[in-house]
């Protein structure tokens, strides 16, 4: 199931979703794990030198492994926190996301969404989809329980995956082209400091990349998401080389043979917003 995920540049993404140096000021603030930045904020052309910065990122992530994962994506009426692990290496990972509902969200009686956390487990075009109420569902009739399911992945129309595409693609075994970088219009915004670290902020078109101005690390991205008019904000922590922890074969379907209870599955709870 886990394959490599298909290569990927900051040169060529899309989301549907006076000179200046690379260092970063140490006076610059420190920027709150919820802190984003609008498409509107103004910025500069991108040097040579920070054209090259840029090009090695996806390469340094490849080269250091992994990283630890947290992000937070606004959805209708909740915001669904993500949190996890990625082998950038092997181009897969594992999440648990929690929705949480936004006060639209929040009825007389509590929450109308389902804020049970489930898991996914990503890699390749697969994803693979801890199911709450799907095994009691399969028992009831007559079939086999699983709790997992496997299904596309699909970024074209489930912010969900739009996001797992982002993150499982963030790294390359190659460096990118510095000069589509400065072609595409790359501007710098800032210098920041995230979690006390010095950072330099870019913004490529409806993306903005927060690299460390000491080891050029990728530590943040925020991704503007046109499907919902909001903004996925993706932290990367602790970067190292990470073993992602797979469900066992036997608790997987696929999502061909469970249609039928899927949607029936994921509402089970009271949910009336899902991811996909």
């Amino acid at each position: 199931m886990i394959a490599r995920a298909a290569r990927f540049t900051l040169a060529t993404a899309t989301i549907a979703a006076g000179s200046f140096g690379v260092g970063c000021s140490d006076d610059a603030p420190d920027a709150t794990p919820t802190s984003s930045t609008t498409t509107t904020e103004p910025g500069k052309r991108i040097t040579q030198e920070q054209a090259g910065v840029l090009a090695d990122v996806q390469l340094k992530n490849y080269q250091a492994g992994g990283a630890r994962i947290t992000a937070s994506v606004p959805y209708g009426v909740a915001t669904f926190h993500l949190t996890g692990q990625v082998d950038y290496q092997l181009g897969a990972g594992r999440l648990t996301i929690t929705p949480e509902a936004t006060s639209s969200g929040t009825g007389p009686t509590g929450p109308s969404v389902d804020e049970t956390p489930f898991d996914v487990v990503f890699g390749g075009e697969t994803v693979l989809e801890q199911v709450p109420n799907l095994a009691a569902l399969l028992a009831a009739a007559n079939r086999s329980p699983a709790n997992w399911v496997a299904r596309p992945l699909d970024p074209t129309s489930s912010p969900l995956d739009i996001v797992i595409s982002i993150i499982a693609t963030a790294s390359s075994i190659q460096r990118d082209n510095p000069v589509l970088l400065l072609s595409k219009g790359t501007t710098w915004l800032r210098s920041d400091r995230l979690a006390d670290h010095p950072v330099d902020v870019y913004r490529l078109g409806r993306t903005v990349y927060w690299v460390g101005c000491d080891d050029g690390m990728l530590y943040r991205i925020e991704a503007s998401l046109s499907a919902t008019g909001s903004t996925a904000t993706i932290d990367l922590r602790d970067h190292g080389p990470r073993t992602i922890e797979a469900p066992a074969t036997g608790d997987v379907v696929d999502l061909s043979s469970v249609t039928d209870l899927y949607s029936a599955a994921r509402s089970a709870g009271g949910s009336t917003t899902t991811v996909k």
